[in-house]
């Protein structure tokens, strides 16, 4: 069984619930500098979409109105930061000055933005990250649940 770590941008939490969220899913809620609410959960399954749509299937249970699937992006301060690394050699790394096959930039506005699921299988395979037992989506994956979520309203 695979633990996915999956970010919603929903509707409202009320208070009530978010002790809850945070003892059943692990979860941290937060409100980004726009004041779009945000709740990261870990689920289980077999595989992400399993996982996914069970997760959905339980925080909309909880009253939660889950509005998408937020794809996990990280610019370079991000990953050196996500990495325990220094900007410099995230700076090297994208620049192809040091192991040159680096995931390439999504976006590369703003200095880049890169999925992180990307960056996390180069960093593991890389030895720049310690293998853990939490799963990272795909893009592929994020727009299949954004699919079925759309369906289901």
């Amino acid at each position: 069984m695979n633990r996915y770590e999956m970010t919603f941008h929903v509707e409202h939490v009320d208070e009530s619930l978010v002790d809850q969220l945070i003892d059943e899913f692990d979860a941290t809620v937060g409100t980004d500098h726009t004041g779009h609410e945000f709740v990261t959960v870990l689920g289980e399954g077999p595989s992400f979409n399993v996982a996914a749509r069970s997760t959905v299937t339980k925080l909309q249970a909880r009253g939660l109105c889950l509005k998408r699937l937020v794809p996990d992006l990280a610019n370079r301060s991000e990953i050196a930061a996500r990495l325990g690394v220094t900007r410099q050699a995230v700076q090297n790394w994208t620049a192809g000055k040091r192991q040159g096959d680096f995931p390439k930039a999504i976006n590369p506005v703003g200095g880049g933005v890169w999925f992180w699921r990307d960056v996390w299988e180069w960093a593991t395979a890389h030895g720049h990250a310690a293998t853990v037992d939490t799963v990272y989506p795909a893009q592929q994956e994020v727009d299949s649940v954004n699919a079925w979520l759309g369906a289901r309203r």
